[in-house]
């Protein structure tokens, strides 16, 4: 959505035009936005299934403790992290 159509969409009603252009043009802009809102939120949603399925996956493949190679610790925290990191942004 452009810098104009964000000014439009926070202008005060009383720089409004009531004339036909202008009602037409603010109605655009309307539509515009209502049509940027549905995209975001299907790109969320998409985003949020994709998070779900690699915690998913996370859980099944992370093993636990004792099954983790010497010298590879810090990378399993940094799973085990990005895991607790996406639980705790739902």
């Amino acid at each position: 959505m452009s810098e104009i159509m964000r000014g439009v969409l926070r202008m005060p009603p009383e720089l409004w035009g009531d004339d036909p252009l202008s009602v037409a043009q603010r109605h655009w802009i309307y539509i515009e936005a209502a049509d940027t809102i549905d995209r975001q939120q299907a790109e969320i949603a998409a985003i949020k299934a994709e998070c779900d399925a690699l915690q998913a996956h996370l859980r099944y493949w992370l093993p636990d403790e004792t099954m983790i190679p010497s010298g590879h610790e810090a990378a399993w925290e940094a799973a085990r992290a990005a895991l607790d990191a996406a639980k705790g942004a739902k």
